[in-house]
């Protein structure tokens, strides 16, 4: 697919990094948390996941080809 769709293999790639860089930057947040710090509320926590949820589920779809 990506040989016919060039844009597509950059996008995933771009997907796959943004993915990569949330879940890094989450795990920090939590080792921060768990060593005791207050980080954030649990509207931000949400928030987070729900972004976190939204570039999986965009890699998925994009992994499928259906985008």
């Amino acid at each position: 697919m990506s040989e016919r769709h060039p844009e597509l293999k950059r996008r995933v790639a771009d997907a796959r990094l943004e993915l990569a860089a949330a879940i890094l930057a989450m795990d920090a947040v939590e080792e921060r948390i768990q060593a005791g710090e207050k980080i954030h509320s649990l509207q931000e926590q949400a928030a987070v996941e729900l972004a976190k949820n939204a570039y999986a589920q965009t890699l998925a779809d994009l992994l499928r080809g259906e985008y």
